[in-house]
């Protein structure tokens, strides 16, 4: 909204000051939440200030909001990796998909045989939201040049229908 929150509140991370540059460079179909305006550096990131410290907690984009609670997909794809999936093999995907919190885990790598424990990791830590994992091939995942996961491109080819005949809801229970 805008406004300065208190210590320990979740809010975006906002910088200004002298450091911050005169401009903002995006591609011109970037889907980014940063913005630069009047010297404020809206950095799309969520964060809290605690004694002292500012705590990143990831991407706004990259949470979903369930039953009062902020989850946050690289806090899922770390409960994941538990599993023995390897980190990089694993992009979660948070958002609203035709009216219901959807959590959509895209795989790097041939369908998993340990699939139903990650259904059911997913299941707990979502609480009710439809959770669909997507096994494709290597290269599926597309990362920014510092090594993390692009998710705004996957989640437009998921609600497009694009990752559909590879996708296995555990709504349904079926591929």
């Amino acid at each position: 909204a805008g406004r300065i929150v208190d210590y320990g509140v979740v809010g975006e991370i906002v910088v200004q000051g002298a450091s911050v540059a005169s401009g903002y460079r995006t591609q011109l179909d970037s889907l980014s939440l940063t913005s630069l305006s009047e010297g404020r550096l809206q950095t799309g990131d969520a964060g809290f200030l605690a004694n002292g410290e500012l705590y990143v907690l990831g991407r706004i984009g990259d949470s979903l909001k369930i039953r009062g609670r902020v989850l946050f997909a690289e806090d899922l794809e770390v409960a994941i990796s538990g599993l023995g999936v390897p980190r990089g093999r694993v992009a979660v995907l948070l958002g609203s998909h035709r009216g219901v919190s959807t959590v959509v885990a895209l795989f790097e790598l041939a369908r998993s045989t340990i699939a139903d424990s990650i259904l059911d990791v997913l299941r707990q830590r979502t609480e009710g939201a439809e959770v669909v994992l997507v096994f494709a091939g290597s290269g599926s995942i597309v990362r920014t040049s510092s090594g993390k996961p692009k998710r705004r491109q996957p989640w437009k080819q998921f609600t497009e229908g694009e990752l559909a005949n590879q996708a296995k809801s555990a709504a349904t229970g079926s591929d």
